[in-house]
């Protein structure tokens, strides 16, 4: 099983080949048919397997809130739930929701809180404690260079997230109002349109649900409508095509962002995130995979830094002011980015997803950065 987590963790679910994680844990493949039933089987079996053993290890053995640390003791449990998140494949959901670690860490807060609108912000409070190292493990490159923190500065700003998470207050903070999310308009192209946009609008539309490299050309062309061989005659290959396609979701992001940052207002994040799911699922799959990583940025990021700093009035000499403010940043924009990414998380049945947990947790999110602890 082991072989089989490490394979999940690398290349998603729907990446693991049945053989390899054979000849990896140095048996003959059909042991995985007799003991498991099929590959899929097997990675059911492995995913469980090390839910259990962090649920066991982290949250059930100490009172409160853990520490958020501890999932990063767990390298193959995070990096194969998110692959998961990515690209589930034939996975049951269900296993990393109705007995995951934000349900298990919900229940365990709500039970000492009878009132129903305190068990939600119990359930907030979960969701926060997993989410927001998720969100800053996956996206730590863009994260680190966005706000400046240099490799040495970075354990400084990881302790002081862990600390900031466990000081959640015990009542919840004023709730606010969800931001409804609106789909980002794609350029128009003129009709009738030509293969290529067809090709490119498809990769666009793909990589909201799929990993890229799960999808075969062919598979990309029949949802484009158009010949398989024009893959290789526009673009040459079909990573090509993702290439392009992931280039102009960031376009759109970026454009939000500089839209969102116009002016003064909140200094949230999460409305930009939730209406570029696409873009920031492909941005993580690259981040974690072997195909090359775009020198994106996390824009917007620096610009909640300094309105932090100034709001609490550091001065920039103040490197230990700095660096709390950027390590209280990080993890308000890491549950951000961690709460559309992981949404399905949330959503499946048996889990937190109700508009009340949402508020309770963009009300956290103002609150990890208005408060300096």
């Amino acid at each position: 099983m082991a072989s089989a987590l490490e394979a999940v963790a690398a290349n998603g679910p729907s990446g693991v080949s049945g053989r390899a994680v054979a000849r990896a844990a140095g048996v003959h493949h059909a042991q995985i048919q007799q003991m498991f039933g099929s590959v899929d089987g097997l990675v059911t079996a492995a995913l469980i397997a090390e839910r259990d053993r962090f649920v066991a290890e982290v949250i059930t053995s100490v009172d409160g809130l853990p520490d958020p640390f501890s999932i990063t003791g767990f390298p193959l449990f995070w990096r194969a739930i998110t692959q998961v998140v990515l690209d589930p494949g034939h996975v049951d959901m269900a296993m990393l929701t109705e007995h995951g670690p934000i349900a298990r860490l919900a229940d365990r807060l709500g039970s000492s809180t009878p009132a129903s609108d305190g068990r939600d912000y119990q359930s907030a409070r979960a969701t926060a404690w997993v989410l927001a190292p998720l969100g800053a493990l996956v996206f730590r490159r863009p994260l680190q260079e966005g706000l400046g923190i240099s490799a040495e500065q970075w354990p400084a700003c990881w302790s002081r997230v862990g600390r900031r998470l466990r000081a959640l207050p015990l009542s919840p903070p004023p709730l606010l109002q969800v931001v409804e999310s609106r789909t980002p308009e794609r350029d128009p192209v003129p009709a009738p349109v030509k293969a290529r946009e067809k090709l490119v609008h498809a990769a666009e539309d793909l990589l909201a649900f799929r990993l890229e490299s799960h999808v075969r050309g062919r598979e990309l062309a029949d949802h484009a409508d158009v010949n398989y061989g024009l893959v290789n005659h526009y673009f040459g290959s079909k990573n090509a095509v993702f290439d392009e396609a992931l280039e102009r979701l960031h376009e759109r992001f970026r454009d939000d962002v500089l839209e969102v940052f116009g002016g003064a207002g909140q200094l949230g994040l999460d409305e930009v995130f939730s209406r570029h799911l696409p873009f920031l699922r492909a941005w993580a799959s690259r981040l974690l995979g072997e195909r090359p990583v775009p020198e994106f940025k996390l824009l917007g990021v620096r610009r909640v830094l300094d309105r932090v700093i100034e709001a609490r009035g550091i001065s920039p000499e103040d490197e230990s002011g700095v660096l709390d403010a950027a390590g209280d940043t990080l993890a308000a924009v890491g549950l951000q980015v961690g709460w559309a990414l992981f949404a399905p998380l949330l959503t499946a049945s048996g889990t937190p997803g109700t508009e009340t947990i949402t508020q309770h947790d963009r009300s956290i999110y103002f609150w990890l950065l208005s408060d300096d602890g």
